[in-house]
Formats: C-alpha cells, structure tokens, sequence
C-alpha cells in the first residue's frame, strides 16, 4: 500500500495536479517523510527543498525520521552540501543518520569523505 501511495503521489506532483502543500495537510512526521520521499525521485527537487521550508516552518527539522529522509533526499540528488547541513543540523545523528551520510557520499563519488564519516561515526559514539 505504501508503494502505491508514493507512486501516486509521485505522479501527481510531477504532473503538478497536486501541491506538496496539499499533499501535506496533515503535520506529521510520517507525511514529511512520504512525500519527501516521492521528492527524492524524478525532477522534484524544486517542490523537496519548498517542502524543507515548510519542515523548518512546523517545526519538524529535529525529528530524526524527517531529518534522515531529507539527508537522503538530498544525497540522491546530489545536494551533498545541503545533505551535510541537515546532518550537521541533528542534536544527535543516529546510526541510520551516519549511514544515510556515509551512502550519500560514496554514490555520489566521494569515496574519501564516506571513509572520514564512517570513522568518524566510531569515534562520536564512544
């Protein structure tokens, strides 16, 4: 059900019949992270940073599921600056924030960053 949902939701934005801001009427964490997901695929990236604004607004930028999806969005799209800003955003990056990071940086490329944040990762948690 999920997978219909994002594609749905996928489709509409794309087409544009549906605005992120009505396709987020309900603030919660789990519909951040739905429709930042659909965001993360395709030609989104426009409506994904409008829908980080909006995050910013309701006040879900510390919630660490709405924090990984858009440390994820933003890595898949290559956004690798602004994928570092929320990380370095989050009080305390859990083990999916530091994995989400290091993925990010390794696809995208950059082998030497993903090694650095992956001994980091040892290093912040003792």
């Amino acid at each position: 059900m999920y997978a219909v949902y994002m594609s749905c939701m996928y489709t509409h934005i794309k087409q544009g019949t549906v605005q992120l801001q009505e396709a987020v009427q309900v603030r919660s964490s789990y519909a951040f992270v739905s429709a930042l997901k659909a965001c993360s695929h395709g030609e989104c990236m426009s409506q994904g940073k409008i829908l980080h604004s909006d995050i910013i607004r309701s006040g879900f930028e510390m919630d660490p599921y709405v924090a990984n999806t858009l440390i994820d969005m933003y890595a898949k799209r290559s956004f690798l600056d602004d994928a570092l800003s929320v990380f370095n955003g989050m009080n305390l990056p859990d083990l999916v924030s530091w994995n989400t990071i290091i993925a990010g940086y390794a696809q995208n490329g950059c082998g030497r960053y993903a090694l650095q944040f992956f001994y980091l990762s040892f290093e912040t948690s003792s």
